[in-house]
């Protein structure tokens, strides 16, 4: 799978704390191992047209898909702050 980011995401992810980021690492890398979209335990965001979630913790990685085989991570935050932004993005 191709995993894309949005360039304020690398810059966000030096700020976390070392397990946030190690466990967050982790699940972007298991993401370039899927093979396909179905692959992916998410959750759809309410409101949001495709965009979706994944939970690490406290924290939340936000992508939305742009085909079978390839996402973009849009966000990645503290579920406290991440759904405020998020609303605030232009859909």
């Amino acid at each position: 799978m191709i995993v894309d980011a949005e360039k304020s995401i690398h810059w966000k992810i030096k700020k976390l704390s070392a397990k946030v980021k190690l466990a967050i690492s982790q699940q972007l890398l298991d993401l370039e191992q899927i093979d396909n979209i179905a692959q992916i335990k998410f959750e759809k965001l309410k409101g949001q047209n495709n965009r979706y979630k994944i939970r690490i913790g406290n924290h939340r990685i936000v992508y939305k898909v742009i085909t079978d085989v390839h996402i973009q991570i849009t966000a990645i935050a503290d579920r406290k702050s991440i759904y405020k932004r998020l609303f605030e993005i232009s859909f």
